[in-house]
Protein backbone atom coordinates (compact mmCIF):
# COMPACT_ATOMS: atom_id res chain seq x y z
CA UNK A 1 0.00 0.00 0.00
CA UNK A 2 2.91 2.21 -0.06
CA UNK A 3 5.61 3.65 -1.95
CA UNK A 4 9.16 4.41 -1.61
CA UNK A 5 11.21 7.78 -2.26
CA UNK A 6 14.61 8.83 -2.80
CA UNK A 7 16.49 12.18 -2.16
CA UNK A 8 18.73 14.51 -3.85
CA UNK A 9 19.02 17.00 -0.75
CA UNK A 10 19.16 20.53 -0.74
CA UNK A 11 20.53 20.65 3.15
CA UNK A 12 19.21 22.78 6.12
CA UNK A 13 19.65 20.08 8.44
CA UNK A 14 17.75 20.04 11.53
CA UNK A 15 18.62 17.86 13.96
CA UNK A 16 16.30 17.76 17.17
CA UNK A 17 15.42 15.34 19.61
CA UNK A 18 11.72 13.85 18.53
CA UNK A 19 11.27 11.89 21.69
CA UNK A 20 9.24 12.64 24.89
CA UNK A 21 12.02 13.89 27.02
CA UNK A 22 12.77 17.76 27.61
CA UNK A 23 16.23 18.08 27.73
CA UNK A 24 17.21 16.41 24.68
CA UNK A 25 18.43 18.91 22.23
CA UNK A 26 21.58 18.40 20.46
CA UNK A 27 24.42 20.62 20.88
CA UNK A 28 26.72 21.72 18.06
CA UNK A 29 30.54 21.34 17.86
CA UNK A 30 30.89 25.30 16.14
CA UNK A 31 32.52 25.26 13.02
CA UNK A 32 33.54 27.99 11.34
CA UNK A 33 32.29 26.46 8.12
CA UNK A 34 31.40 22.97 7.64
CA UNK A 35 33.47 22.42 4.90
CA UNK A 36 36.49 22.61 6.71
CA UNK A 37 35.64 19.92 9.19
CA UNK A 38 37.84 17.18 8.62
CA UNK A 39 35.53 14.09 8.10
CA UNK A 40 37.42 10.69 9.73
CA UNK A 41 38.55 7.98 7.54
CA UNK A 42 37.09 5.58 9.05
CA UNK A 43 33.94 3.79 7.15
CA UNK A 44 30.75 5.62 7.77
CA UNK A 45 27.79 4.54 8.46
CA UNK A 46 25.80 5.76 5.15
CA UNK A 47 21.93 6.26 5.95
CA UNK A 48 19.79 6.66 2.40
CA UNK A 49 18.26 9.81 2.83
CA UNK A 50 15.05 8.19 -0.02
CA UNK A 51 13.83 5.93 2.64
CA UNK A 52 13.90 8.39 5.66
CA UNK A 53 12.87 11.86 4.16
CA UNK A 54 9.37 13.32 4.09
CA UNK A 55 8.30 17.39 2.90
CA UNK A 56 7.53 19.16 5.68
CA UNK A 57 3.82 19.39 6.12
CA UNK A 58 3.38 18.17 2.28
CA UNK A 59 2.16 14.75 2.17
CA UNK A 60 1.58 14.90 -1.49
CA UNK A 61 5.16 15.94 -2.37
CA UNK A 62 6.68 13.56 0.01
CA UNK A 63 4.74 10.62 -1.76
CA UNK A 64 6.33 12.00 -4.84
CA UNK A 65 9.87 11.94 -3.22
CA UNK A 66 10.46 7.77 -3.73
CA UNK A 67 9.80 6.53 -7.33
CA UNK A 68 9.70 2.97 -8.84
CA UNK A 69 12.17 3.39 -11.32
CA UNK A 70 14.77 4.42 -8.69
CA UNK A 71 13.36 3.76 -5.01
CA UNK A 72 16.94 4.79 -3.79
CA UNK A 73 17.44 8.23 -5.66
CA UNK A 74 15.06 11.26 -3.70
CA UNK A 75 13.48 12.61 -5.95
CA UNK A 76 13.55 16.53 -5.21
CA UNK A 77 11.28 18.47 -7.36
CA UNK A 78 10.96 21.99 -5.67
CA UNK A 79 13.44 24.00 -3.98
CA UNK A 80 10.82 25.45 -1.38
CA UNK A 81 10.30 22.27 -0.02
CA UNK A 82 11.88 21.75 2.94
CA UNK A 83 12.59 18.13 3.72
CA UNK A 84 12.76 15.98 7.18
CA UNK A 85 14.44 12.94 7.53
CA UNK A 86 15.14 10.71 10.89
CA UNK A 87 16.82 8.19 12.16
CA UNK A 88 17.43 7.01 15.70
CA UNK A 89 20.70 5.92 17.86
CA UNK A 90 20.33 3.63 21.32
CA UNK A 91 22.63 6.18 23.35
CA UNK A 92 23.71 9.40 23.74
CA UNK A 93 26.72 9.93 21.57
CA UNK A 94 28.90 12.47 19.37
CA UNK A 95 28.13 12.45 15.84
CA UNK A 96 30.40 13.43 12.83
CA UNK A 97 27.94 13.98 10.02
CA UNK A 98 29.11 14.26 6.24
CA UNK A 99 26.54 14.92 3.39
CA UNK A 100 27.17 12.20 -0.05
CA UNK A 101 25.53 14.27 -2.98
CA UNK A 102 26.22 14.79 -6.73
CA UNK A 103 25.33 18.33 -8.31
CA UNK A 104 25.39 19.28 -11.98
CA UNK A 105 25.40 23.36 -11.25
CA UNK A 106 27.20 24.48 -7.99
CA UNK A 107 24.48 24.38 -4.93
CA UNK A 108 24.10 26.24 -1.38
CA UNK A 109 22.00 24.25 1.22
CA UNK A 110 21.65 25.48 4.45
CA UNK A 111 21.90 22.85 7.08
CA UNK A 112 20.04 23.06 10.39
CA UNK A 113 20.77 21.89 14.27
CA UNK A 114 18.50 22.96 16.42
CA UNK A 115 19.04 26.81 16.40
CA UNK A 116 22.26 26.68 14.80
CA UNK A 117 22.58 26.67 11.41
CA UNK A 118 25.69 25.64 8.63
CA UNK A 119 25.73 26.53 4.93
CA UNK A 120 27.19 24.01 2.67
CA UNK A 121 28.10 24.65 -0.51
CA UNK A 122 28.01 22.07 -2.79
CA UNK A 123 30.61 22.27 -6.30
CA UNK A 124 29.41 20.61 -9.94
CA UNK A 125 30.97 17.59 -10.39
CA UNK A 126 30.64 13.47 -9.67
CA UNK A 127 28.95 12.42 -6.35
CA UNK A 128 31.10 13.13 -2.99
CA UNK A 129 30.46 13.44 0.68
CA UNK A 130 30.54 16.41 2.14
CA UNK A 131 31.48 17.29 5.76
CA UNK A 132 28.74 18.65 7.76
CA UNK A 133 29.23 19.26 11.30
CA UNK A 134 29.79 17.81 14.83
CA UNK A 135 26.95 16.83 17.23
CA UNK A 136 26.39 15.91 20.51
CA UNK A 137 23.59 14.49 21.19
CA UNK A 138 22.62 13.98 25.03
CA UNK A 139 19.99 10.76 24.92
CA UNK A 140 18.73 8.34 22.79
CA UNK A 141 16.12 8.08 20.27
CA UNK A 142 14.72 9.61 16.88
CA UNK A 143 16.85 13.17 15.57
CA UNK A 144 15.29 14.78 12.96
CA UNK A 145 17.19 16.85 10.43
CA UNK A 146 16.06 19.59 8.36
CA UNK A 147 17.39 20.14 4.83
CA UNK A 148 16.62 23.42 2.65
CA UNK A 149 17.80 25.15 -0.76
CA UNK A 150 19.50 27.69 -0.65
CA UNK A 151 19.90 28.79 -4.53
CA UNK A 152 18.50 25.56 -6.17
CA UNK A 153 15.85 26.09 -9.00
CA UNK A 154 13.17 23.83 -9.54
CA UNK A 155 13.99 20.84 -12.11
CA UNK A 156 17.95 21.68 -11.16
CA UNK A 157 18.75 20.69 -7.77
CA UNK A 158 21.30 18.54 -6.35
CA UNK A 159 21.17 15.06 -5.99
CA UNK A 160 21.12 13.83 -2.41
CA UNK A 161 22.33 10.28 -1.71
CA UNK A 162 22.74 9.58 2.17
CA UNK A 163 23.56 11.10 5.00
CA UNK A 164 27.32 9.82 6.35
CA UNK A 165 27.30 9.37 10.26
CA UNK A 166 30.28 8.83 12.39
CA UNK A 167 29.37 7.31 15.56
CA UNK A 168 32.23 8.53 18.38
CA UNK A 169 31.06 5.75 20.50
CA UNK A 170 31.93 2.67 18.31
CA UNK A 171 29.15 0.51 19.84
CA UNK A 172 26.30 2.82 19.03
CA UNK A 173 23.87 1.29 17.31
CA UNK A 174 21.63 3.52 14.48
CA UNK A 175 18.52 2.83 13.43
CA UNK A 176 17.21 3.57 10.22
CA UNK A 177 14.59 2.36 6.81
CA UNK A 178 17.24 1.01 3.99
CA UNK A 179 15.54 -1.21 1.02
CA UNK A 180 15.43 -4.22 2.65
CA UNK A 181 11.57 -2.85 3.46
CA UNK A 182 10.92 0.64 1.89
CA UNK A 183 7.53 0.19 1.59
CA UNK A 184 5.89 -0.74 4.81
CA UNK A 185 8.74 0.57 6.74
CA UNK A 186 7.68 4.37 5.49
CA UNK A 187 4.05 3.01 6.10
CA UNK A 188 5.44 2.71 9.90
CA UNK A 189 4.73 -0.07 12.52
CA UNK A 190 0.98 -1.13 12.95
CA UNK A 191 0.78 -2.22 16.69
CA UNK A 192 -2.17 -4.28 18.31
CA UNK A 193 -4.09 -5.42 21.36
CA UNK A 194 -4.57 -9.14 21.76
CA UNK A 195 -7.54 -9.73 24.75
CA UNK A 196 -7.34 -12.21 27.16
CA UNK A 197 -10.59 -14.35 26.50
CA UNK A 198 -12.96 -16.19 28.90
CA UNK A 199 -11.75 -19.91 28.73
CA UNK A 200 -13.75 -22.67 27.79
CA UNK A 201 -16.64 -20.57 26.80
CA UNK A 202 -17.88 -20.61 22.92
CA UNK A 203 -17.80 -16.40 22.42
CA UNK A 204 -20.78 -15.57 19.96
CA UNK A 205 -20.76 -11.27 20.65
CA UNK A 206 -18.33 -8.88 20.81
CA UNK A 207 -18.46 -4.97 22.12
CA UNK A 208 -16.04 -2.56 22.01
CA UNK A 209 -15.53 1.31 21.63
CA UNK A 210 -13.04 3.46 20.04
CA UNK A 211 -12.53 6.85 20.89
CA UNK A 212 -9.56 8.76 18.36
CA UNK A 213 -8.73 12.14 20.59
CA UNK A 214 -8.49 15.82 18.80
CA UNK A 215 -5.58 15.77 16.20
CA UNK A 216 -4.90 12.38 16.07
CA UNK A 217 -7.07 11.54 13.16
CA UNK A 218 -4.56 11.17 10.32
CA UNK A 219 -5.11 10.39 7.08
CA UNK A 220 -3.94 7.03 6.53
CA UNK A 221 -5.08 5.90 9.55
CA UNK A 222 -7.34 2.26 10.55
CA UNK A 223 -8.58 2.32 13.86
CA UNK A 224 -9.24 -1.40 14.25
CA UNK A 225 -11.76 -1.89 17.44
CA UNK A 226 -13.17 -5.07 16.72
CA UNK A 227 -10.80 -7.72 14.88
CA UNK A 228 -11.34 -11.75 15.13
CA UNK A 229 -9.38 -14.86 13.87
CA UNK A 230 -11.01 -13.72 9.94
CA UNK A 231 -11.39 -10.31 9.68
CA UNK A 232 -11.48 -6.88 11.23
CA UNK A 233 -13.72 -4.12 11.52
CA UNK A 234 -13.08 -0.27 12.83
CA UNK A 235 -13.03 3.37 11.12
CA UNK A 236 -10.59 4.38 8.60
CA UNK A 237 -9.16 8.34 7.95
CA UNK A 238 -8.94 7.62 3.96
CA UNK A 239 -8.21 11.63 3.03
CA UNK A 240 -8.48 15.14 4.03
CA UNK A 241 -12.59 14.47 3.15
CA UNK A 242 -13.51 11.05 3.19
CA UNK A 243 -13.84 8.43 6.22
CA UNK A 244 -14.99 4.99 6.58
CA UNK A 245 -16.58 2.23 8.81
CA UNK A 246 -14.53 -0.68 7.32
CA UNK A 247 -15.79 -4.17 8.00
CA UNK A 248 -14.00 -6.98 6.49
CA UNK A 249 -13.46 -11.26 5.56
CA UNK A 250 -10.85 -13.26 4.56
CA UNK A 251 -11.15 -15.98 2.38
CA UNK A 252 -10.07 -19.67 3.39
CA UNK A 253 -7.98 -19.21 0.32
CA UNK A 254 -4.88 -17.68 0.75
CA UNK A 255 -4.12 -15.40 -1.74
CA UNK A 256 -3.42 -11.28 -2.31
CA UNK A 257 -5.51 -10.97 -6.03
CA UNK A 258 -9.25 -12.17 -5.61
CA UNK A 259 -9.57 -13.05 -8.85
CA UNK A 260 -7.68 -16.25 -8.24
CA UNK A 261 -10.70 -17.26 -5.26
CA UNK A 262 -12.21 -20.75 -6.43
CA UNK A 263 -15.93 -19.75 -6.13
CA UNK A 264 -16.72 -21.99 -3.13
CA UNK A 265 -13.92 -20.55 -1.24
CA UNK A 266 -15.31 -17.05 -2.25
CA UNK A 267 -17.05 -14.91 1.01
CA UNK A 268 -20.82 -14.72 0.06
CA UNK A 269 -22.88 -11.67 0.96
CA UNK A 270 -26.02 -11.96 2.88
CA UNK A 271 -27.04 -8.39 3.43
CA UNK A 272 -25.85 -5.02 4.33
CA UNK A 273 -26.99 -1.72 5.62
CA UNK A 274 -28.51 0.94 3.82
CA UNK A 275 -25.32 3.46 2.03
CA UNK A 276 -22.66 0.13 2.52
CA UNK A 277 -20.79 -0.75 -0.14
CA UNK A 278 -19.67 -4.55 -0.75
CA UNK A 279 -16.75 -5.45 -3.04
CA UNK A 280 -13.73 -7.53 -3.17
CA UNK A 281 -9.97 -6.73 -1.50
CA UNK A 282 -6.88 -8.19 -1.95
CA UNK A 283 -3.36 -7.17 -1.39
CA UNK A 284 -3.10 -8.19 2.45
CA UNK A 285 -4.70 -11.58 1.77
CA UNK A 286 -8.62 -11.38 -0.13
CA UNK A 287 -11.94 -11.48 0.61
CA UNK A 288 -14.83 -10.08 1.18
CA UNK A 289 -15.12 -6.24 2.19
CA UNK A 290 -18.04 -3.98 3.30
CA UNK A 291 -17.54 0.02 4.12
CA UNK A 292 -19.89 3.05 4.86
CA UNK A 293 -18.73 6.28 3.88
CA UNK A 294 -18.99 7.94 7.28
CA UNK A 295 -17.95 11.03 8.52
CA UNK A 296 -16.97 10.22 12.12
CA UNK A 297 -15.55 12.68 14.42
CA UNK A 298 -12.56 12.95 17.00
CA UNK A 299 -13.12 13.67 20.56
CA UNK A 300 -16.78 11.67 20.15
CA UNK A 301 -16.63 7.84 21.52
CA UNK A 302 -17.91 4.96 18.52
CA UNK A 303 -19.48 1.84 19.30
CA UNK A 304 -18.97 -1.89 17.00
CA UNK A 305 -20.41 -4.81 17.60
CA UNK A 306 -19.58 -8.30 15.97
CA UNK A 307 -21.30 -11.53 15.79
CA UNK A 308 -19.97 -14.91 14.69
CA UNK A 309 -22.30 -17.64 14.24
CA UNK A 310 -21.35 -21.41 12.49
CA UNK A 311 -24.40 -21.80 10.48
CA UNK A 312 -24.13 -25.80 10.60
CA UNK A 313 -22.92 -26.46 7.13
CA UNK A 314 -19.12 -25.77 7.16
CA UNK A 315 -19.42 -22.27 7.16
CA UNK A 316 -19.84 -19.47 9.21
CA UNK A 317 -21.85 -16.03 9.51
CA UNK A 318 -20.45 -13.10 10.58
CA UNK A 319 -22.88 -9.37 11.39
CA UNK A 320 -21.56 -6.07 11.98
CA UNK A 321 -23.11 -3.41 13.44
CA UNK A 322 -22.20 0.53 14.17
CA UNK A 323 -23.23 3.22 16.65
CA UNK A 324 -21.93 6.65 15.77
CA UNK A 325 -23.20 7.87 19.26
CA UNK A 326 -24.35 6.45 22.32
CA UNK A 327 -27.88 7.85 21.98
CA UNK A 328 -28.20 6.72 18.30
CA UNK A 329 -29.58 3.29 16.86
CA UNK A 330 -27.33 0.50 15.70
CA UNK A 331 -26.48 0.83 12.21
CA UNK A 332 -26.34 -2.32 10.31
CA UNK A 333 -22.94 -2.91 8.31
CA UNK A 334 -23.05 -5.83 6.92
CA UNK A 335 -23.06 -9.95 6.81
CA UNK A 336 -20.66 -12.14 5.30
CA UNK A 337 -20.88 -15.92 5.27
CA UNK A 338 -17.16 -17.79 4.58
CA UNK A 339 -17.23 -20.74 3.57
CA UNK A 340 -15.41 -23.96 4.67
CA UNK A 341 -15.49 -22.49 8.69
CA UNK A 342 -16.91 -23.71 11.90
CA UNK A 343 -15.97 -21.46 14.41
CA UNK A 344 -17.16 -18.87 16.89
CA UNK A 345 -15.33 -15.46 17.32
CA UNK A 346 -11.30 -16.25 17.87
CA UNK A 347 -8.49 -14.22 18.77
CA UNK A 348 -10.37 -10.75 19.62
CA UNK A 349 -7.96 -8.38 19.21
CA UNK A 350 -7.54 -4.58 18.06
CA UNK A 351 -4.83 -2.34 15.91
CA UNK A 352 -3.80 0.35 14.76
CA UNK A 353 -1.62 1.07 11.21
CA UNK A 354 -1.31 3.62 8.89
CA UNK A 355 -1.59 2.32 5.19
CA UNK A 356 -0.45 5.70 3.46
CA UNK A 357 3.61 6.23 3.00
CA UNK A 358 3.27 9.90 2.88
CA UNK A 359 1.47 9.96 6.44
CA UNK A 360 3.93 7.59 7.57
CA UNK A 361 6.31 10.75 9.38
CA UNK A 362 3.01 11.73 11.39
CA UNK A 363 1.94 10.52 14.67
CA UNK A 364 -1.50 9.13 15.64
CA UNK A 365 -3.26 7.21 18.65
CA UNK A 366 -6.65 6.45 20.30
CA UNK A 367 -8.06 4.93 23.31
CA UNK A 368 -9.60 1.35 22.63
CA UNK A 369 -12.25 0.72 25.26
CA UNK A 370 -14.70 -1.02 27.00
CA UNK A 371 -14.18 -4.45 25.32
CA UNK A 372 -16.70 -7.51 26.31
CA UNK A 373 -18.07 -10.68 25.09
CA UNK A 374 -20.81 -12.55 25.25
CA UNK A 375 -20.80 -16.44 25.17
CA UNK A 376 -23.55 -18.81 23.61
CA UNK A 377 -25.07 -18.78 26.60
CA UNK A 378 -25.77 -15.27 26.98
CA UNK A 379 -23.35 -14.47 29.95
CA UNK A 380 -21.45 -11.38 29.17
CA UNK A 381 -16.99 -11.43 29.86
CA UNK A 382 -15.56 -8.14 30.45
CA UNK A 383 -12.69 -8.43 28.56
CA UNK A 384 -9.55 -6.03 30.81
CA UNK A 385 -6.19 -7.95 30.36
CA UNK A 386 -4.39 -7.81 26.89
CA UNK A 387 -0.95 -8.25 25.37
CA UNK A 388 0.95 -6.05 23.30
CA UNK A 389 2.40 -6.87 20.16
CA UNK A 390 4.11 -5.15 17.04
CA UNK A 391 4.30 -6.29 13.52
CA UNK A 392 7.62 -7.12 11.56
CA UNK A 393 8.69 -3.79 10.96
CA UNK A 394 8.82 -2.96 14.96
CA UNK A 395 9.88 -6.43 15.74
CA UNK A 396 12.59 -5.88 13.21
CA UNK A 397 13.59 -2.20 14.60
CA UNK A 398 12.97 -0.82 11.11
CA UNK A 399 11.07 1.68 13.15
CA UNK A 400 11.34 2.43 16.99
CA UNK A 401 8.21 4.89 16.95
CA UNK A 402 5.08 2.17 18.69
CA UNK A 403 3.98 2.07 21.91
CA UNK A 404 0.78 0.72 23.67
CA UNK A 405 -0.15 1.60 27.21
CA UNK A 406 -3.20 2.15 29.55
CA UNK A 407 -4.97 4.60 31.34
CA UNK A 408 -8.35 5.45 32.96
CA UNK A 409 -9.93 6.00 29.79
CA UNK A 410 -9.01 2.56 28.27
CA UNK A 411 -6.27 0.84 26.36
CA UNK A 412 -3.77 2.87 24.22
CA UNK A 413 -2.33 2.05 20.95
CA UNK A 414 0.03 4.80 19.29
CA UNK A 415 2.64 4.81 16.39
CA UNK A 416 4.34 7.14 14.12
CA UNK A 417 5.43 10.52 14.32
CA UNK A 418 8.56 9.20 15.37
CA UNK A 419 7.55 9.48 19.50
CA UNK A 420 10.59 6.99 21.54
CA UNK A 421 11.15 4.98 23.45
CA UNK A 422 9.12 2.25 22.03
CA UNK A 423 7.03 -0.77 23.76
CA UNK A 424 8.22 -3.99 24.33
CA UNK A 425 6.79 -6.22 22.26
CA UNK A 426 4.27 -8.82 23.86
CA UNK A 427 4.07 -6.81 27.23
CA UNK A 428 0.80 -6.89 29.10
CA UNK A 429 -1.58 -4.05 29.91
CA UNK A 430 -5.00 -4.09 31.80
CA UNK A 431 -7.88 -1.19 31.83
CA UNK A 432 -10.16 -0.77 34.56
CA UNK A 433 -13.23 -2.81 34.64
CA UNK A 434 -16.25 -0.42 34.04
CA UNK A 435 -18.41 -3.14 35.51
CA UNK A 436 -21.47 -2.11 33.10
CA UNK A 437 -22.18 -4.27 30.26
CA UNK A 438 -23.38 -3.33 26.92
CA UNK A 439 -26.73 -1.89 27.08
CA UNK A 440 -27.95 -3.89 23.56
CA UNK A 441 -31.48 -4.73 22.89
CA UNK A 442 -31.17 -7.34 20.29
CA UNK A 443 -33.98 -7.77 19.41
CA UNK A 444 -34.30 -4.17 17.61
CA UNK A 445 -30.99 -4.85 15.68
CA UNK A 446 -31.11 -4.34 11.91
CA UNK A 447 -30.51 -7.53 10.32
CA UNK A 448 -29.58 -8.51 6.93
Amino acid sequence: MLNQHKFTVPLLLLLCSCGDSSNNAPQLTQQPDANILTLPSSQAVDIPLSFNTWVQDNPAASLALVTNEDPTALNWQNNQHSLLSYFALDRADTLTLGLTASTDTSQRLAVSLGDQEVELTLDKGQQHTYPLFEVTLGSAGYQQLKIRSLNGQSGDLPRLHCLAVWPKDSTTKLYYLDEGNPYWGRRGPSVHFSYDMPVNRDIEWFYSEITVPGGQDVPGSYYMANGFGEGYFGIQVNSEIERRVLFSIWSPFQTDDPSQIPPEQRIQLLGKGDGVYTGEFGNEGSGGQSYLKYTWQADTTYSFLLKVTPAGDNSTDYTAWFKPKAQDSWQLIASFKRPQTDTYATRLHSFLENFLTQYGNQGRWAWYQNQWAMDTEGQWHELTQARFTVDGTGRDEDRLDFQGDSDDNGFILKNGGFVYPPTQADSRFERNPTGQQPPIDFSVLPQP
